[in-house]
């Protein structure tokens, strides 16, 4: 809409009116209070709003002062622009245009403006645009507007309106947040052997991020406050978790990862441990230490027959002992003659009257010497071969 504007302001409001209703755009002329304003009795230092109503989207030129008007330009306000610049911006911003408008003073009013623009649904990509209409250029903002909405250009979201306020036109442009967040897992990976296990992620979103969750196994969803990494319990064998977020837009993102926990095996003692572990008494039964024993002693051949008779072994060991009254040595305990006594030491020996003498053993400790015997069956008459020399065994 082109409007020319004189110092007549009746005339003036009248053909903005007029040419706003040609371009099937209404137009408002509000006064501080916040009603229509008399055209007809308009103070100069008094506050005034133009508002252009074009399909629910509304464009305002706000508190401004009449004497700061310059009527002998032209206001234009359309929705014919050119797309090309400002598409391109919205996709490499990662969404697309929803909805613009260009708000032309050419000079209308200089400064100790508001510029505002309500689009009728909610936007989360806003830009600012100056320039020209046939090529404007494009200027991003994401600063949420304060109570003040001084900190322009801002924005207000409502539950179903997004407020634009500029720091001045020409004019503004909003629209949908398409981009999923970016997210990206570090770790769990691969194999552990402890089952607490590091969530390690990063996300980011294009616009705003709204929540972010994980999810183990077959398990629910778990929130994840602030999007921080967190540490779990894993099951035992293979696992799987989802990290996942949502933005602000309602576009979502996940990735999946698996890894294995493998609990370490507890070992069990072995029987030498066992041993050792109990005071040093060994648990090798008593056959295994008569073996053990005989490969200790000299070599000993055994000839068996098939009725069982005990067989003497022999050490050779120098033994004492007394036959018919007489203290012998010997070199080996199987040339002790049947019926011999062993002894540890040899006894004193005193006559008595008429001639008898009687032995009588005065021992300081008689030491037994050890004499192991080792039986074994035999299946026919033998003779035992022991170091060469051949005795027979009696029953």
């Amino acid at each position: 809409m082109f409007i020319n504007i004189t110092r007549n302001e009746t005339s003036f409001i009248q053909s903005v009116n007029s040419t706003a209703n040609s371009s099937s755009a209404n137009f408002t002329f509000i006064n501080s209070t916040g009603q229509l304003a008399d055209t007809s009795s308009i103070e100069s230092d008094g506050k005034y709003i133009f508002r252009f109503n074009i399909s629910g989207l509304v464009a305002e030129i706000v508190n401004f002062t009449w004497y700061q008007a310059n009527t002998s330009n032209v206001v234009n306000v359309t929705r014919n622009i050119t797309l090309a610049n400002i598409t391109s911006n919205f996709t490499s911003a990662g969404g697309v245009v929803d909805d613009y408008v260009w708000v032309n003073l050419n000079g209308f009013i200089a400064e100790n403006y508001t510029a505002y623009v309500s689009f009728p649904r909610v936007y989360r990509i806003y830009y600012y645009m100056n320039g020209t209409p046939a090529e404007p250029n494009m200027t991003r903002f994401t600063a949420e507007c304060n109570s003040a909405r001084n900190n322009t250009p801002c924005y207000v979201l409502t539950s179903n309106s997004t407020l634009i306020y500029l720091s001045g036109f020409s004019g503004a442009a909003a629209g949908n947040d398409t981009k999923a967040p970016e997210l990206s897992v570090q770790s769990p990976s691969g194999t552990y052997t402890s089952s607490n296990i590091s969530l390690n992620f990063t996300v980011g979103d294009n616009v705003a991020l709204d929540s972010c969750w994980y999810k183990l196994n077959s398990g629910s969803n778990v929130s994840l406050g602030n999007c921080r990494n967190i540490t779990f319990i894993a099951a035992s064998g293979s696992n799987t978790v989802i990290a996942g977020a949502n933005d602000s837009s309602g576009n979502a993102n996940h990735s999946t990862v698996t890894f294995t926990y493998s609990a370490p095996s507890s070992s069990s003692p072995s029987s030498s441990s066992s041993s050792s572990s109990s005071g040093g008494a060994s648990s090798t039964p008593a056959k295994n230490r008569t073996e053990e024993k005989v490969q200790e002693m000299p070599e000993v051949n055994v000839t068996q027959n098939k009725t069982e008779e005990p067989v003497i072994q022999c050490l050779n060991v120098t033994s004492l002992a007394l036959v018919n009254g007489l203290c012998v040595t010997y070199n080996s305990t199987c040339d002790v003659p049947a019926g011999a006594t062993i002894v540890g030491e040899c006894p004193a020996v005193r006559m008595e009257e008429g001639g008898n003498a009687e032995v009588i053993a005065v021992l300081a400790g008689i030491a037994v010497v050890a004499v192991v015997a080792y039986l074994s069956v035999r299946t026919k008459p033998h003779h035992t071969k022991i170091k060469g020399k051949k005795f027979k065994v009696s029953s």
